[in-house]
């Protein structure tokens, strides 16, 4: 694949290469199509697919991310890490928060929101963070580097990247049950 890419930038030929893995989408793309039961969802440079994903479709392509629901109030989804404009959607509609787990950062008591970690999963130079955080009815997910893992039980605090938050209509087609192919499942 790395020679075939080379030669294609080197002669500057225009390719289409089809995939269902983001990861190789990212990696052999100058720019991406996501497309979804015929249609075109959305098109452009792998940075802006990650960065601003028409919707949670493409969001749950590109990124291993929480969901939780919310219900609009006075305009924004009001949750313990703040609140987040909703345009577009009125008040009482439900609207999907995603945080990304990489832009969940762990600290200690006091730096953040008080949490607690629950689990933790060997990734090999990663670890899946299950952790319990004040204010949220289910764990969050986060990841780290493997070794720099709180213990289990561990009363701990995380904070959030508001730039790495997105906020998607609940109601959208891309909100239904999406099932990912297997591999892009268990992605960390």
């Amino acid at each position: 694949q790395e020679e075939t890419l080379t030669l294609l930038r080197e002669t500057r030929a225009t390719c289409l290469i089809v995939t269902h893995a983001p990861a190789e989408a990212i990696r052999l793309g100058d720019r991406i199509a996501v497309m979804r039961a015929g249609r075109l969802l959305q098109a452009g440079k792998a940075e802006e697919l990650y960065r601003n994903p028409a919707d949670l479709f493409v969001a749950r392509l590109f990124s291993e991310i929480n969901e939780i629901r919310y219900t609009v109030e006075s305009g924004a989804l009001r949750t313990p890490i703040g609140a987040f404009a909703v345009p577009g959607l009125n008040e009482g509609e439900e609207a999907i928060l995603c945080i990304r787990r990489r832009a969940i950062r762990i600290g200690s008591v006091g730096a953040g929101l008080p949490a607690r970690l629950l689990r933790s999963q060997f990734l090999g130079d990663l670890a899946l963070l299950e952790v319990a955080v004040h204010g949220f009815e289910r764990p969050l997910l986060t990841v780290v580097r493997e070794g720099e893992q709180p213990r289990q039980g561990q009363e701990v605090s995380i904070s959030v990247d508001a730039e790495s938050v997105l906020v998607f209509p609940a109601h959208a087609p891309a909100a239904d049950n999406v099932e990912l192919m297997p591999s892009e499942r268990e992605r960390p």
